[in-house]
């Protein structure tokens, strides 16, 4: 089965996809959850963008993924938060205003 560009993809996650695909270190990011189900059959629309690291996480790559969301916190004025609880890294954004769905900077 070849995975899809879902319909129901949420317009943070669709952004936060588009600007991973652009560097060669997204390789080694992981989808999960319901994003990544969405590639493959129909599900329901979720706001998370679940991942892991394919192997060790490295400096490089977990600076991208952090440099990504904090660009798309920018984007919505929203502001960017990093919590950490033993190895799980977790970014994520609070505070977001409400603006055009297709804006990718």
């Amino acid at each position: 089965m070849e995975p899809s560009k879902p319909p129901n993809l949420s317009s943070w996650c669709r952004y936060l996809l588009e600007w991973l695909q652009r560097y060669p270190e997204a390789a080694e990011i992981v989808r999960g959850g319901g994003a990544a189900l969405s590639h493959y059959c129909a599900h329901r629309p979720t706001l998370d963008c679940d991942a892991w690291w394919k192997s060790s996480p490295q400096p490089h790559t977990i600076n991208l993924a952090r440099e990504a969301m904090k660009a798309l916190a920018a984007a919505r004025g929203a502001a960017f938060k990093e919590t950490q609880w033993g190895d799980v890294l977790s970014f994520g954004r609070s505070g977001a205003r409400r603006s055009n769905p297709n804006l990718v900077p």
